[in-house]
């Protein structure tokens, strides 16, 4: 049976590791009111990543837990940290996770002088 777990991002917090081995930073984002919390730990570009899985609580909440390279961390940072709203997808048979950005319009852009 395969799980598919998605929905709006509202909150994250960033970790950055020193001495931790191949993992070089965290970023946890939490997704209400899905009760999703995924943390995405960021690893050197030659460690091997540990599987991505999901954890499913006793009281139905959702720990999904993804790794990737570091190389990807300062992007997937500045999509959270910028842009609104942000949205994640998880399947589990696929071993697929996103976050992507919602619909906004052709040349907009938030920079004021």
């Amino acid at each position: 049976m395969s799980h598919t777990i998605s929905g709006e991002l509202t909150s994250y917090a960033v970790t950055i590791n020193a001495n931790q081995g191949d993992k070089r930073a965290s970023i946890r984002l939490v997704s209400q009111p899905a009760a999703t919390i995924c943390y995405l730990d960021f690893y050197v570009e030659s460690a091997e990543l540990p599987d991505n899985r999901l954890v499913v609580r006793d009281n139905g909440s959702n720990q999904l837990y993804i790794s990737q390279r570091y190389s990807d961390y300062l992007n997937i940072l500045d999509l959270v940290r910028n842009e609104k709203p942000v949205n994640f997808l998880y399947r589990h048979d696929g071993n697929l996770f996103f976050v992507r950005s919602g619909n906004e319009p052709i040349g907009e852009h938030e920079f004021t002088v």
